[in-house]
């Protein structure tokens, strides 16, 4: 639990967004080293709070969302499988196959992508 001015409780995710030009891969090892992990988001909450954070200044992020072993998409937290899902229209497109991992666009919509795109991304703590 963190306290906000010492008097209001906040009990959830804190969001960053960098901005670099990083692989998935990259950009999970940056957020487990600096953060905890890469954005996870499990509920319309975490969607909001991660679009607050976000504006309308970045239109694709990497999150923490990637196609496991066991061929369904889980969190790379370690916390499993997405049950909370926002992918775009005809979305994921490849079936993870060729595009395990998952993007978020500005209007909170989900994409499946290939992971060695450069790209900006969100860190939770």
């Amino acid at each position: 639990m963190v306290w906000l001015q010492g008097v209001i409780p906040f009990i959830g995710k804190q969001y960053h967004l960098i901005n670099g030009s990083l692989t998935w891969y990259e950009s999970q090892s940056f957020c487990t080293l600096k953060y905890t992990d890469l954005a996870t988001v499990n509920n319309v909450s975490d969607k909001n709070d991660l679009g607050n954070t976000l504006g309308s200044h970045v239109t694709y992020i990497w999150i923490g969302l990637r196609r496991g072993n066991t061929r369904r998409w889980m969190w790379s937290d370690g916390r499993g499988p997405a049950h909370y899902t926002r992918w775009n229209v005809g979305e994921p497109s490849s079936g993870g196959v060729s595009e395990p991992c998952g993007e978020m666009t500005v209007g909170g919509t989900w994409n499946d992508v290939p992971c060695g795109y450069g790209k900006d991304f969100a860190c939770y703590e």
